[in-house]
């Protein structure tokens, strides 16, 4: 783990590999809690800031690694393929997501998922047509009145990048905001995405979690009559 690249101190804390976000899902993951980047030794270039955010991210993708396979898939470097995807090993569906000081990766089998999505955003102030773009008429929301505007629109911007990151690799094709519409459950912390057309997609299903000013969205894609979770 030692990198001239890294900032010193990076690496503040590790989440339970297995945190709020993968339960009851087909997926293991891990939530990882860097420093925040900057507050290291020195003040780092947007350069260093990168390379630091990619080795949260692949500190995050060895951990879920570890949690489906041990130390066998630990030491499995992940690359990147000719499309920008994380290269996953063979039979192991995968997302990586990282953004200020957090990263997140979740993986499944592929006898039990056609794909994993998974992405983590900071809540901040997002404009109105942002807000329009993201919460669309076809979507439903189950939630306490007076939640915060801006987290609400940072938590649907998560959900449906997960959903992309969740589809493209498998399809190789993107599923764009409108083309499916989300059904949010909060008190469950869980959401539906169901494509507005027809194909290959029928329903994904996934998780969400706020955590300290952040929003993680896993997203999965359940075989169909598979051995999925609910």
């Amino acid at each position: 783990m030692s990198n001239p690249a890294i900032s010193p101190g990076l690496v503040d804390q590790r989440r339970g590999q297995n945190s709020a976000l993968f339960e009851g899902s087909p997926c293991v993951g891990a939530w990882i809690v860097g420093r925040r980047l900057g507050e290291q030794t020195g003040t780092p270039t947007a350069q260093k800031k990168r390379a630091d955010q990619h080795f949260l991210g692949r500190l995050a993708a060895a951990n879920a690694l570890f949690c489906l396979g041990g130390a066998e898939l630990a030491d499995v470097r992940v690359g990147v393929d000719a499309d920008g995807c994380p290269d996953w090993p063979l039979n192991i569906a995968g997302s990586i997501s990282h953004s200020g000081s957090v990263a997140v990766s979740a993986v499944a089998p592929t006898d039990r998922v056609l794909g994993v999505g998974v992405d983590v955003e900071q809540i901040r102030s997002r404009s109105k047509e942002m807000a329009a773009r993201v919460r669309l008429p076809g979507d439903a929301l189950k939630a306490p009145a007076g939640l915060d505007e801006h987290l609400l629109t940072t938590l649907f911007f998560s959900v449906r990048e997960s959903v992309f990151k969740c589809v493209f690799p498998t399809l190789r094709q993107a599923m764009d905001w409108p083309d499916c519409h989300v059904e949010l459950d909060w008190d469950l912390s869980r959401f539906t995405a169901t494509a507005v057309t027809d194909g290959p997609i029928a329903r994904l299903k996934g998780r969400f979690l706020i955590d300290d000013g952040m929003v993680g969205s896993l997203c999965w894609w359940p075989i169909p009559d598979g051995p999925t979770s609910p």
